[in-house]
């Protein structure tokens, strides 16, 4: 098939090759080999701000790239230009007679006398002729998508360190309270409850989606929980919560996540849950200190963490 369409695009004209780009819903350019415009698509005019005759430009005189265009000079010749990615990859795409894909620019360019930072995705494919090389040059303008994407990661950033916090305060007033009214007889237990399905979203918007969700769940279960429990976002699609009671009343709080859980996806497998069971000794009462307590909580949390889904870990206090 690739043998066939290479032979037929050996007799391909220039109307046709002008006629394809065109009708491209993307941006496309074509380039001569002394790497100069000598034709761009209706696209482009959504990107930039050029003169359609302005021909047999070098691409940053054409479209007002910042650093040529407040030198009034020629693409190319300043300094910044020999890190130019865009006009580095049409040298390689000339020299090596191979197409170069998914090329990430983040450059500036003047349009209407205002700056304008602009993310582009690039791909170069030349075509070889028997006397000359022209190259085509696709366009994607991915800006806002970009700036989404960016926006996205600093509200990640900003949650991993309110999380970081949360975990904080949560892990004190959970020793707070073992340390006050756990050394006795009697049990608690903490609960890691985890969000499975947001584990293999990738994409922006599907992250944000189980965020959401994730957010849903939690001012849920903040709806079960006594005022003397204490529950934190344990990261991005982790909950914990500490509750000193009963093995029934743990029961109980299963039932309501497994309900919630059907009633939002009727998967049952979305949220999995790892107990650590808490059983103080009257007998430990009196020669338990606060150090020790301390550092046999934070093994049990280690071990809470590394356990498979539903696993009970026994804590004795």
């Amino acid at each position: 098939m690739k043998a066939e369409f290479e032979e037929i695009s050996k007799g391909c004209d220039s109307d046709v090759l002008i006629n394809l780009i065109d009708n491209a819903p993307i941006g496309m350019i074509l380039l001569n080999e002394q790497t100069e415009v000598i034709y761009a698509n209706e696209a482009m005019a959504s990107y930039f701000e050029y003169s359609p005759e302005g021909d047999h430009q070098q691409f940053g005189n054409l479209f007002n790239c910042q650093i040529v265009s407040n030198a009034e000079e020629d693409c190319g010749t300043k300094r910044q230009c020999t890190n130019c990615k865009i006009r580095n990859n049409i040298k390689n795409a000339i020299r090596y007679r191979r197409a170069i894909k998914d090329i990430k620019v983040h450059k500036a360019f003047i349009n209407n006398g205002i700056t304008h930072n602009k993310w582009l995705d690039i791909s170069i494919v030349p075509i070889v002729r028997t006397d000359e090389i022209q190259l085509i040059l696709f366009i994607n303008d991915i800006t806002e998508s970009a700036k989404y994407h960016i926006d996205f990661e600093m509200d990640q950033l900003m949650l991993y360190e309110d999380n970081n916090k949360e975990k904080t305060q949560f892990h004190e007033g959970v020793l707070n309270e073992i340390s006050e009214n756990c050394k006795g007889d009697g049990q608690a237990y903490l609960m890691l409850i985890e969000l499975n399905h947001y584990q293999p979203i990738k994409d922006t918007f599907g992250a944000i989606w189980a965020d959401d969700y994730c957010m849903d769940f939690m001012n849920y279960f903040y709806t079960l929980i006594e005022s003397k429990d204490y529950a934190c976002r344990y990261s991005e699609n982790q909950i914990m919560t500490f509750i000193p009671c009963s093995r029934f009343e743990v029961q109980h709080y299963h039932d309501q996540i497994g309900a919630f859980n059907y009633k939002h996806f009727r998967i049952k497998s979305d949220i999995k849950i790892k107990t650590l069971r808490l059983t103080a000794k009257k007998s430990n009462k009196d020669h338990l200190n606060d150090e020790e307590i301390y550092l046999s909580y934070f093994r049990s949390i280690s071990r809470l963490e590394k356990a498979n889904d539903y696993e009970v870990i026994e804590w004795e206090l």
